[in-house]
């Protein structure tokens, strides 16, 4: 089975069950495990798009600074500062606070908020 038709499934049993459908009609239907379904009524949000929680934790990315005093991360411009053009930061996005950290030699510089959708949930629980 092809990724886009397990796709396919899974939205189209969120809609049904999202029209009133029963659970169990639903799972004979597209041939699925309770768990299966319960597994995707979570994992959607109301308009039943995936909606996959967010694990805490940080992830860093080295970017250069432009000659404007700017990075690019995520496809936004942060401006840092332009004595630091040419150099290289360390950007650091923390999911558990919901930010950006930028780092150059080891010392914090900026910080800016880093808004997403999404639960941030412990991945160890």
């Amino acid at each position: 089975m092809s990724f886009k038709c397990e796709y396919e499934t899974r939205k189209k049993a969120v809609e049904l069950y999202r029209d009133g459908m029963g659970f169990m009609e639903i799972i004979r239907t597209v041939q699925r495990s309770g768990f299966w379904m319960a597994k995707w009524l979570r994992y959607t949000d109301v308009h039943g798009r995936l909606a996959l929680p967010i694990a805490k934790g940080r992830v860093s990315f080295v970017r250069k600074v432009d000659s404007h005093g700017s990075i690019e991360f995520n496809g936004a411009e942060y401006f840092i500062r332009r004595k630091l053009e040419r150099q290289y930061v360390v950007a650091t996005l923390s999911t558990h606070h919901r930010r950006v950290f930028i780092k150059h030699e080891g010392k914090l510089i900026k910080s800016f908020p880093f808004p997403f959708t999404g639960k941030v949930i412990d991945p160890l629980c």
